[in-house]
């Protein structure tokens, strides 16, 4: 029987008919041996212990044993298997068609993984969508399962390996029950007993397991048979040189025979392994990318895993393919970018539950690495009347001149850029810097304005398309770098306040160039008309003056942006911090675009005569 999912409102809605055929398909399924459960719940302790103490120098994943890789999958998947309450999880390294250890795994774009085979199936629905994820599941453009099959996904390499040295797993469950069978008579006294339940493990399972070994060893030691505690002591560290319980039992067993000298040199070797940390921190699977622990690990259709933001990275500066082996990500690579594709939930529950030191510290690493856009006060950008003073890191884009207020879409193809979009379309602000080249001083300028991303769409080959609006202006106070992109600490600007008898006079400065402005509007020709407004959308209104405003009205900004003024004095626009200086060289420019209409007009009005005239002498 399948066990109730956490979403429980959600399964009890789940049809009868699904259960059905599910149920049906469990029994096509259980020509495969299921695993024993145990209820034991000191197991967990157990394997806690195995893995707090495995030791090993650095090498790749690829180096370890399958004693030291088996323990983490089968601590999971048994201590998730003995639960049958409605309230309990389902275990990652359990298929939940077979409801097995998952063998050929194959990770769905939504991170949950299943068996080759059950997927596969052609019993199932052509239509399934994945039994983990909800119906209303955000992002989820079709059945993961569908797609899965559509793209022809290929195994995941991580788990394959993985699972590959937990192969013997239904005999290796039942040598972990004997042994903790074997620790519940050496708890009580039942020495004899134990000694006889480990014996079976090595003589009828495996006699080259170390723990069975060690705990024999133990219970020798106990019953003071120290010549044959001591030679299973001896044989647990030839087969575990690196694992300091073997050298620590030694030590102890030839401390019990007087052999002090013997001891004391056990016990320094010991210590010669591990001196303070006994967490087996070697044990954890490391990318070829960035050679720390997965970071939101995700597994591409051609079966390899990589950290998110290695994978993406890596592309920005090739073709949409596989790192390893150049296989095709042009379909799911837009899925990645665009958040459809989830972490791979297998390896990401590994590594925060064994490694939850390291996971702490790769966040931060990951923090670290990334500039923290939401630290950006949000009134301070959204809030035009703020006249706060702060200063905070940006990253900058040096590209056009934009004003607060005024439109500027983008087409992001550089790779270092595209690595800033992403990194700032997923902070809280969404606000990063544009800053204009200057060629004197040979850097962006130190003046320029804070844009917000509206909306940002990806190309199948990772450039993006990107609609961001003007904020607030602001001034340079300290360069930077980051990631091959510009960074800087900025400080926000505003208008110097105006006094009252001037305000006066500003207010209904404002008003008549607006209207002045709108006049040389209407009266141009309709092809510049439409250009201007789906250039801006919709004219801009008037908005009055107001007294704190930071930056003034809107409208004046995106006549700026729109009027044929040079970049210079649009620059000097920016940087200023009087609205009568911007309003003033807008009306200078007024002034010269209705000169301009008028000259046309008075050229046309003798020509139109001296026609006239002609037309009558001929008459």
């Amino acid at each position: 029987m399948f066990p109730v999912y956490n979403h429980s409102t959600l399964r009890k809605t789940r049809s009868r008919r699904q259960k059905l055929r599910l149920r049906r398909h469990h029994s096509i399924q259980s020509a495969k041996p299921r695993q024993q459960i145990t209820k034991n719940s000191s197991l967990t302790t157990r394997f806690h212990e195995i893995l707090n103490d495995l030791r090993r120098s650095w090498s790749r994943f690829s180096s370890y044993t399958i004693t030291e890789l088996e323990p983490i999958c089968q601590q999971i998947a048994l201590q998730q298997m003995s639960s049958t309450t409605s309230t309990t999880e389902f275990c990652p390294l359990i298929c939940i068609f077979c409801q097995n250890l998952i063998y050929e795994p194959i990770t769905l774009y939504c991170g949950h993984t299943y068996c080759n085979q059950c997927i596969n199936n052609e019993q199932l629905s052509s239509t399934i969508n994945c039994p983990r994820c909800p119906h209303d599941i955000q992002g989820q453009i079709q059945s993961s399962i569908v797609y899965a099959r559509e793209q022809s996904y290929k195994k995941n390499r991580f788990l394959k390996e993985l699972f590959e040295r937990s192969e013997k797993l239904k005999i290796k469950c039942e040598t972990i029950l004997l042994c903790q069978k074997g620790q519940m008579e050496y708890s009580q006294g039942n020495y004899q007993q134990a000694i006889d339940i480990y014996s079976q493990i090595l003589d009828q399972y495996n006699n080259n397991d170390h723990i069975a070994l060690y705990n024999r060893a133990k219970a020798y030691s106990t019953l003071k048979n120290y010549d044959q505690s001591l030679a299973d002591a001896t044989r647990v560290i030839t087969l575990k040189p690196q694992w300091i319980k073997g050298y620590l039992c030694q030590s102890e067993i030839l401390f019990e025979m007087k052999h002090y000298t013997a001891a004391f040199m056990s016990s320094l070797k010991a210590l010669v392994i591990d001196p303070e940390d006994p967490i087996g921190k070697q044990i954890m699977a490391r990318i070829s990318f960035c050679f720390s622990l997965f970071w939101s690990p995700i597994t591409t259709p051609c079966g390899h895993v990589f950290c998110r933001e290695c994978i993406i990275r890596s592309v920005d500066n090739t073709q949409a393919q596989c790192p390893i082996c150049k296989s095709s990500l042009q379909h799911f690579f837009p899925m990645l970018l665009q958040s459809h594709v989830n972490k791979t939930e297998v390896i990401a529950k590994i590594m925060e539950t064994y490694f939850p030191t390291e996971y702490n510290e790769r966040q931060q690493l990951f923090e670290q690495e990334n500039i923290r856009g939401a630290s950006i006060p949000r009134t301070l950008i959204h809030d035009t009347n703020n006249s706060e003073s702060v200063i905070f890191e940006i990253p900058i884009f040096v590209c056009v001149l934009a004003f607060p207020n005024c439109v500027c879409p983008l087409h992001v193809f550089e790779p270092r850029y595209r690595l800033m979009m992403r990194r700032t379309i997923e902070t809280e602000s969404r606000t990063f810097g544009m800053c204009t080249y200057d060629e004197q001083t040979g850097t962006f300028a130190d003046y320029g304005t804070l844009l917000y991303i509206r909306g940002l769409v990806y190309t199948q080959d990772g450039r993006s398309i990107v609609d961001t609006i003007g904020q607030r202006r602001f001034r340079v106070i300290e360069r930077g770098m980051r990631d091959g992109y510009n960074t800087a600490k900025v400080e926000c600007i505003q208008d110097h306040p105006i006094d009252q008898h001037e305000f006066d006079d500003l207010f209904q400065l404002n008003r008549d160039t607006y209207n002045r402005a709108r006049n040389w509007f209407d009266h141009l020709d309709p092809y510049r008309k439409t250009l201007i407004i789906r250039q801006l959308e919709a004219y801009p209104p008037c908005d009055d003056l107001t007294e704190g405003s930071t930056d003034g009205p809107s409208w004046a900004w995106i006549m700026l942006n729109l009027l044929p003024i040079e970049e210079l004095l649009q620059y000097t626009a920016l940087a200023s911090q009087s609205f009568r200086i911007r309003i003033q060289m807008i009306n200078d420019t007024i002034d010269f675009l209705l000169n301009q209409q008028q000259q046309p007009q008075q050229q046309q009005q003798p020509q139109q005569q001296q026609t006239t005239a002609v037309s009558n002498n001929q008459q």
